[in-house]
């Protein structure tokens, strides 16, 4: 089985992923989790052209500091175009939930369908039945799985007791706010703000961790992960796409996967 994940991954970022991003180098790595053995894979594109911020985040940053110690503005924020990086990675990665409208509302209610299981898991679907779903006269049949990709796999709504509240101290996600001993936040960093109009897309530093740039596209609603919306045709199963805006968050990305040593675990890293 774990030869079986560990090829299907492979191929669908060999196959799928990079010639749809257009990349012309990549790093991967396989990992199990701890809480459960899963297999998934780490990866990072690099692609020629691709819009790099790191010599604006600097720049804003030091307008930023002058303007504090100045005492012009109390937070120190400022501002620059970043309508060139969020176009870009639009082409290629969607926080979009199809399930919603464009005000976040749900076009339709779920809650019988779950109840009643009337549709087939999407990851139980057979190879033929995923070729038929792919043939040009089915689009319709193909944006409804998608749509059912999406509420079933590509949704952080686990937090308890609230969806879109903090997560429970016990869940993977939750992490203590630092200098407190009951503030928890989800280290994932959900739930996230609507931005239901194309002006509010946004580069911005995380508020946990500054030196981190997060990419915030149109958004509909606050717990859908970003995803390529091809992926999930041929994972048929969850995947998480986030667009690294600067050269530090790559070397990190990098760092963070490709050396990483979990003990007592058992789990093996593998490089492609």
């Amino acid at each position: 089985m774990a030869w079986y994940c560990a090829a299907r991954l492979e191929l669908i970022l060999k196959t799928v992923v990079v010639p749809l991003y257009g990349a012309s180098n990549y790093v991967a790595v396989f990992e199990w989790s701890p809480t459960g053995g899963m297999v998934h894979l780490h990866y990072i594109l690099w692609k020629i052209g691709a819009p790099r911020f790191d010599m604006h985040a600097t720049a804003l940053m030091d307008r930023a500091a002058a303007l504090k110690k100045a005492g012009l503005v109390a937070g120190g924020e400022v501002t620059c175009d970043i309508k060139y990086v969020v176009d870009f990675f639009a082409d290629y990665i969607t926080e979009w939930n199809p399930n919603k409208d464009a005000k976040g509302e749900e076009k339709t209610c779920h809650v019988a369908e779950t109840v009643n299981q009337t549709y087939k898991h999407p990851a139980s679907l057979t190879t033929s039945e995923m070729l038929d779903l792919l043939r040009g006269e089915n689009p319709h049949q193909r944006f409804e799985y998608y749509e059912r990709a999406v509420r079933t796999e590509h949704l952080h709504d686990f937090h308890y007791p609230d969806p879109v509240g903090p997560p429970n101290p016990a869940q993977p996600c939750a992490q203590l706010l630092k200098g407190t001993v009951n503030m928890w936040y989800c280290g994932n960093g959900y739930p996230r703000d609507l931005v239901l109009d194309p002006s509010d897309r946004s580069v911005a530093q995380d508020a946990m961790r500054p030196d981190l740039w997060r990419v915030n596209l149109c958004r509909n609603c606050q717990c859908t992960n970003p995803h390529m919306p091809l992926v999930p045709f041929a994972m048929q199963s969850n995947s998480d796409s986030t667009p690294v805006a600067t050269r530090h968050q790559a070397e990190m990305y990098c760092c963070k996967y490709c050396s990483k040593f979990t003990k007592g675990n058992g789990q093996k890293d593998f490089f492609l």
